[in-house]
C-alpha cells in the first residue's frame, strides 16, 4: 500500500493498494480518512476504482506494511502506519496455507486535520509517470507540495507522537501479514475455534489480553523467533528432516508500563508483565505446542523513592483488602488454563521475603471452591540455590522436584497431525512462574521447563532427535533472545543469565555483561522510565479504540477527593438488536481502560449520556398513538432499556429519573412530527442518561426542544456531595494510629492491642470487635449478612462483606479506614 494526500478542499489521507499488493492477491481497495468535527475522524472503506486521484500526493516514500490505527494527541488526529517491517518466517512451513509473522521496526504518524507535521520527500525522483507507476515518482502538485511546504513545517515543529514512535520502533511488536492469521491466540484454541466453526478473522474471538490496537492489522508486543533445523532421518531414508522451532511471547496491556512504576496486581486481578509464552515445534507430520505463563506477585506492592540494587518494597494493602483481587486473578487463570502450579522464585533476603510470605498467606487463604484443588505452589529461592549448586545443576535440579515433575506429567502438551483440528494429546494445565520483576530469574526458568518437556516429546515420538545439537542450540538462542526482549520492554535492559542460556557456561564475559545491564537498569529506571510510562499509557488509551460510527468515549476527574467519570456512547442500532445493545455496553464497561488500568467502575460517581438506541416493543401506530397522547406509562413498561436494566442484562446497578416527557426519537427536521420518511421508524427514548454513585441525587430530567437534529436532546441535573479529606488531619490520624499499634508491651499479643485502640471516640460508643485473619467483624450469629446497628452510623452504609463489593474503589485502603474513623476522631463535620 501506498499513503496519500489530497490537500485541497478537506484534507484528506488515502492508503491505496499497490498493483504488487494486487498481484499477491490482496483486493484493490482504499481507505480514506478525513477530519470531522470534535476532533474525530471519518473513514471510508471504497474500492480503489471509487476514488478520485487526481492531483493526489504521495505522503511517504515507503510502501505501507500495515495501518495500525488512529490516535488523537494534544487536538490533533494521527494515523499509524507500519513503515517499515521484516519477515520472521512462516510457523506452518510444511501444511496448507502460511502462518506468516513480521516484526515492527519503524512506524508513522500521520496527521489527519493538520499540514504541520508533514515530512519533506526530496529524495523521491521527479519524473511524472502514470498513477499505476507511482511507486517511485511524483506528480507536479507533489513537488511543488515538497518544495514548498514541508521541509520548513519539519524544522519548525517537534513531533508530538515521537515518544510513541519510540515504543513502536523499539523491534517488540509483531503482527500478521497477508493472508491474516491470529497470532495473539495459542494453538489448541485456534484448533477449538476451527471444530466450532468459529470465523477465524473475527475481531471478537482473538485473545483480547494480548491484542494492543484493534484495527486493520492487529498488533502484539513481546518476543517471536522462529529458526529451522535439520533432524536426523530414518536410516531407511538418508535424507534429513526438516522441522522448525519456535516461541511466541505475547505481552499482556492490561497492566503495562515499566519495572518501578507498575508493580504486582489491580483490583481487576491483572499483574504486571504479563506474558504468555508457547513453544511451538514443527515437522512435516506432527505440531507440538507447549504454554507457561508468567506475571508479578498477585499482591498490592510498589518501590518508591531511589532504587539501586536493593529491594525496598513496600506493602500496600493488607492481606484482607487485596485477597480479592488474588481470587479475581487466579480464577481467571484457572478458567484459561484449567489447572495452575506456581513457580515462585522469590528469595528470603529483604524485602523479597515480605513479599513472598504475603504470597503464600494469599494463597492459603484462597477461596474458589473447586477450583482451590487446581492450584499448587512450589517455592524455589533461586539466587540461594545458584549460589549452593552453581546454574547447571539447577537445570537438572528443577525437573526433578517432586511438585515440578508431578505438574509436568499431569499438564502435557499439545499436540496435532498437518492439518487436522483435532488434537492428539492436550495441555491440561500450565506452569505460572514469577520472581520479583519476571525477568531473568523467570526466563531462566521457563527456558527449562520448555526443554524438559519437549524433551519428554521428542523421546516419545523420535528419540534420536533429542540429541539434536542442531535443536537444542536453536532452543537455547531462542530463550535467551525470548530474555533479552521481555525485559527490554520492561527493565529498559537485556535480561542477566542470557549469557549462560545461550552457550551453557558461566563466563567472565557473561559476568561482565550483567553487571553492566544492572547498572544501566538502575539508571533508566529511576530517571528515565517515567516518560516512557506515560507515553505507554497514552498509546493504550489512543490505539484500543476502533474509529467507527459505534463505540464510546469518557473522561474522568477528581473533584476534591471525589472521582467522576463521565461518558458519551453510541450503541448498536436496530430495532430488534437488544443483545448486541447489551453486549455493547459490556463491551464498553470490561474493556474501556484510563491511565494506570483504571475502569470505568473504580470511581465514586459514573454518568452516561449516551444514544443507547434501546428502542419500544410495540408496533408503530401504537407507538405512534401513545405518544401523541401522553399514555407514556403503556410506552415505559415495554421499553427495552428499563426491561435490561431489570433482567441485569445491561447497566447493572444504574439508576435513571422517571420518562416523563415524550419519545425522543424520531422526528423530521425543523419540525414536531415523527418520522414521515419512507423508514418510518417507530419514536422510542434513544437517548438516555444514567447514573450510579454514593451521594448523588438526580434534581431534573427532560429533554430539550430543539428541533436542528432528528433526536431531541435530553439533559439532566444532579445534587452531588463531595469527599474533602483534611490532609493535616489525616496524617496525624495515621500517626496516631501506627505509633498506638507499634508500641506494644512484652508478651502482649497483636489482637489483645487492636482490641484496646481508641480512635478517639467517647468511652460509651459501642464499636466491633478489630477483625484478624481468623474473624471479621461482620461475619457473625448476632448480626447477619453483614448488619451491624451502631449508634454513630458507622456501619449503615455496609450491608455486606466490603471485599466482595461489586463497586470497586479508587480509595487505598488507608483512606477508607480513615473515611470510616474520621466521624469517631473528629468534633468538625466531616464533607
Amino acid at each position: 500500500m501506498h499513503l496519500w494526500l489530497r490537500d485541497y478542499g478537506t484534507r484528506t489521507l488515502l492508503l491505496l493498494t499497490s498493483a504488487e499488493d494486487e498481484l499477491k492477491g490482496l483486493p484493490s481497495r482504499a481507505l480514506v480518512f478525513r477530519a470531522g468535527r470534535n476532533s474525530q475522524a471519518v473513514v471510508e472503506f471504497l474500492g480503489k476504482d471509487d476514488v478520485d486521484r487526481d492531483g493526489l500526493i504521495r505522503l511517504s516514500n515507503r510502501p505501507i506494511e500495515g495501518c495500525l490505527g488512529l490516535i488523537n494527541v494534544e487536538g490533533d488526529i494521527f494515523l499509524v502506519v507500519v513503515t517499515s517491517a521484516t519477515v520472521i518466517g512462516d510457523f506452518r512451513p510444511s501444511t496448507k496455507g502460511t502462518e506468516m509473522v513480521s516484526r515492527i521496526h519503524e512506524v508513522g504518524f500521520f496527521c489527519i486535520n493538520s499540514s504541520r507535521y508533514d515530512l519533506p520527500y526530496d529524495d523521491v525522483p521527479s519524473t511524472p509517470l502514470s498513477f499505476d507507476a507511482a511507486d517511485s515518482v511524483m506528480s507536479k502538485d507533489q513537488q511543488y507540495y515538497n518544495a514548498f511546504t514541508a521541509p520548513a513545517q519539519a524544522q519548525i515543529y517537534e513531533h508530538p507522537c515521537a515518544p510513541l514512535k519510540k515504543i513502536f520502533s523499539s523491534g517488540s511488536f509483531y503482527y500478521t501479514p497477508y493472508p491474516y492469521w491470529d497470532l495473539s491466540t495459542r494453538l489448541s484454541e485456534r484448533l477449538k475455534r476451527r471444530r466450532e466453526g468459529t470465523s477465524l478473522h473475527d475481531i471478537g474471538t482473538f485473545d483480547s489480553r494480548f491484542v494492543w490496537n484493534e484495527y486493520i492489522i492487529l498488533a502484539i508486543q513481546g518476543y517471536v523467533g522462529l529458526f529451522t533445523v535439520p533432524l536426523p532421518a530414518p536410516p531407511s531414508n538418508g535424507a534429513p528432516i526438516i522441522g522448525t522451532i519456535g516461541l511466541i511471547s505475547r505481552l499482556g496491556w492490561r497492566r503495562a508500563g515499566t519495572r518501578f512504576n507498575t508493580r504486582g496486581v489491580d483490583d481487576e486481578g491483572n499483574v504486571a508483565n504479563f506474558v504468555e509464552s508457547e513453544t511451538l515445534f514443527r515437522t512435516p507430520d506432527v505440531t507440538f505446542s507447549y504454554i507457561q505463563v508468567r506475571g508479578t506477585s498477585t499482591v498490592f506492592w510498589e518501590q518508591q523513592g531511589l532504587q539501586t540494587f536493593g529491594h525496598r518494597i513496600q506493602i500496600t494493602r493488607p492481606q484482607l483488602a487485596s485477597q480479592p483481587a488474588f481470587e479475581r486473578h487466579f480464577a481467571q487463570l484457572v478458567d484459561e488454563y484449567s489447572s495452575i502450579h506456581i513457580m515462585n522464585l522469590l528469595g528470603q533476603k529483604e524485602g523479597e521475603a515480605a513479599l513472598a510470605n504475603a504470597y503464600i498467606q494469599h494463597l492459603r487463604a484462597n477461596d474458589l471452591g473447586p477450583a482451590d484443588s487446581e492450584i499448587n505452589i512450589t517455592s524455589f529461592d533461586f539466587h540461594n540455590e545458584v549460589r549452593a549448586q552453581g546454574h547447571d545443576r539447577i537445570i537438572s535440579t528443577i525437573p526433578r522436584m517432586s511438585g515440578i515433575r508431578t505438574a509436568i506429567d499431569k499438564f502435557g502438551f499439545l499436540t496435532t497431525t498437518g492439518d487436522s483440528i483435532d488434537p492428539i494429546t492436550e495441555q491440561r494445565g500450565v506452569f505460572r512462574t514469577n520472581c520479583l520483576d519476571c525477568l531473568d530469574r523467570t526466563n531462566f526458568v521457563q527456558d527449562v521447563l520448555s526443554r524438559t518437556t519437549l524433551e519428554q516429546y521428542l523421546f516419545n515420538i523420535n528419540r534420536t532427535w533429542v540429541n539434536s545439537a542442531a535443536l537444542w542450540g536453536s532452543h537455547r538462542e531462542m530463550w535467551a533472545e525470548n530474555g533479552d526482549a521481555l525485559s527490554k520492554i520492561y527493565a529498559g535492559t537485556g535480561a542477566l543469565n542470557t549469557s549462560f542460556t545461550r552457550t551453557g557456561k558461566r563466563t567472565l564475559a557473561g559476568v561482565l555483561s550483567d553487571a553492566t545491564k544492572s547498572v544501566s537498569r538502575a539508571y533508566i529506571n529511576n530517571f528515565q522510565d517515567k516518560g516512557k510510562q506515560t507515553a505507554i499509557d497514552l498509546f493504550l488509551t489512543g490505539l484500543r479504540g476502533m474509529s467507527g460510527n459505534k463505540g464510546a468515549v469518557a473522561i474522568r476527574l477528581k473533584y476534591h477527593d471525589t472521582s467522576f467519570c463521565f461518558l458519551t456512547a453510541h450503541l448498536a442500532a436496530g430495532h430488534t438488536n437488544v443483545e448486541e445493545r447489551n453486549n455493547d455496553y459490556h463491551t464498553i464497561d470490561d474493556g474501556l481502560r484510563f491511565s494506570k488500568g483504571r475502569t470505568i467502575r473504580d470511581h465514586d460517581v459514573v454518568i452516561w449520556a449516551a444514544d443507547t438506541n434501546y428502542r419500544v416493543d410495540l408496533d408503530n401506530a401504537t407507538v405512534r398513538s401513545y405518544a401523541t397522547n401522553d399514555n407514556l406509562e403503556a410506552l415505559i413498561m415495554e421499553d427495552q432499556l428499563i426491561h435490561a436494566t431489570h433482567t441485569n442484562a445491561a447497566f447493572m446497578g444504574y439508576q435513571e429519573g422517571p420518562l416523563t416527557f415524550r419519545p425522543t426519537y424520531r422526528y423530521d427536521l425543523f419540525s414536531d412530527n415523527y418520522d414521515t420518511s419512507e423508514k418510518q421508524r417507530i419514536p422510542a427514548w434513544t437517548d438516555r442518561i444514567l447514573y450510579r454513585g454514593l451521594n448523588i441525587s438526580l434534581n431534573t430530567y427532560s429533554r430539550a426542544e430543539l428541533r436542528g437534529s432528528d433526536h431531541r436532546p435530553v439533559y439532566a441535573f444532579f445534587d452531588c456531595e463531595v469527599l474533602i479529606i483534611d490532609t493535616a488531619k489525616k496524617n496525624a490520624l495515621q500517626d496516631e494510629i501506627q505509633r498506638g499499634l507499634t508500641s506494644t508491651e512484652n508478651n502482649e499479643k497483636l489482637e489483645e492491642k487492636l482490641a484496646r485502640v481508641a480512635l478517639g471516640a467517647e468511652d460509651n460508643v459501642d464499636l466491633p470487635p478489630p477483625s484478624s485473619a481468623e474473624a471479621c467483624w461482620w461475619d457473625g450469629p448476632d448480626h447477619p449478612n453483614g448488619l451491624f446497628p451502631s449508634d454513630i452510623g458507622l456501619l449503615t452504609t455496609s450491608s455486606t462483606n466490603p471485599f466482595d463489593s461489586d463497586v470497586n474503589s479508587t480509595s487505598s485502603s488507608e483512606e477508607e479506614l480513615y473515611r470510616l474513623a474520621r466521624p469517631l476522631h473528629c468534633d468538625a463535620p466531616f464533607y
